[in-house]
């Protein structure tokens, strides 16, 4: 028997129900949002204009500011979307791009990694590692291409997750093995990195000096892999717990907002890092700018390497 046309149509256009917790979210990540589309977009148009894209590091520090203003754009979407309950079809597209975009945020910090893991281990990639990124970006591109068939293929009511199942079940692995993956990853490579650093340090410095160079070194290695996990990690969680059990009301509210406000916060803390760990980026911002980050104009680090950011 075929299916009635007007009941395909109403799957593709029909409006979720309102959100309860709309308010209390759209007013504390909004704002957050917000100031994430202008950091990023000022840092991109910054790297751009001056041309601080030297090596393969600084076009992936590019790519991720890009992806991190995008974010921040279709999260704003997103609030507006949800207060206007429009049809389904911009619910699905945007939730889409919602979870394509942050695999590429992870996608991101895990090439990072992988660019500092190469650069470090160079005895081990003569060739740059080419074939490591090639196989990043396949399995990457393999991630995003199942999310956007399990939206293609279901509605969405909370422009996060797939309604019906089993790709509501299907969504919450990829995201979850995906993103535990690449935290582990990066984990893995930043302590590799420091373990291989610092015996090279001992052996060709004095004492002093390679403690003070391996504690510079850990400090950075741990503030980027810990950023990540504690920006993503919660809302991660919550999203596990609530698809097994049912929360209460008070539990629900406060996992729900502070689990978002974790993944809004990255928008902001991203762009932070970036100039922190950045010369070039950060000799090339507003004055104010750089005495925030207690740095004089056009302070450059003695003896810096081909790359400007600065993680070894």
């Amino acid at each position: 028997m075929a299916a009635d046309p007007s009941q395909y149509l109403a799957y593709w256009t029909e409006s979720p129900e309102s959100d309860p917790l709309f308010w209390p979210v759209y007013t504390l990540n909004v704002p957050v949002y917000l100031l994430g589309m202008l950091m990023n977009g000022y840092i991109s148009m910054v790297i751009l204009r001056h041309q601080v894209t030297k090596i393969r590091l600084d076009r992936i520090i590019l790519f991720l500011m890009l992806v991190t203003f995008a974010w921040s754009s279709f999260q704003s979407i997103r609030y507006l979307v949800s207060l206007h309950y429009g049809p389904q079809v911009f619910w699905r597209c945007v939730a889409a791009c919602l979870s394509s975009f942050a695999i590429c945020i992870f996608l991101c910090n895990l090439l990072i990694a992988i660019e500092r893991f190469v650069l470090v281990r160079k005895d081990l990639f003569p060739n740059g590692g080419g074939s490591l990124f090639v196989g990043v970006f396949v399995w990457i591109t393999a991630w995003i291409v199942a999310i956007l068939s399990l939206f293609a293929t279901s509605p969405t009511y909370d422009l996060v997750s797939p309604q019906n199942e089993p790709q509501k079940t299907i969504w919450l692995l990829l995201i979850a093995s995906g993103s535990i993956f690449t935290l582990v990853t990066m984990s893995a490579l930043y302590f590799s990195c420091y373990r291989y650093a610092s015996q090279k340090l001992a052996e060709s410095l004095g004492i002093s000096e390679s403690e003070v160079l391996q504690k510079r070194l850990i400090k950075r290695c741990i503030v980027m892999s810990l950023s990540l996990t504690a920006c993503y990690v919660p809302k991660l969680i919550y999203q596990i717990v609530q698809s097994i059990w049912t929360l209460g009301e008070t539990t629900t509210f406060w996992f729900r907002v502070v689990s978002d406000f974790g993944v809004a916060a990255d928008v902001v803390v991203a762009p932070v890092l970036v100039c922190w760990f950045s010369s070039d980026i950060r000799d090339r911002l507003p004055r104010v700018v750089q005495k925030v980050y207690g740095m004089p104009p056009n302070w450059k680090p003695q003896g810096s390497s081909t790359s400007s950011y600065e993680l070894s």
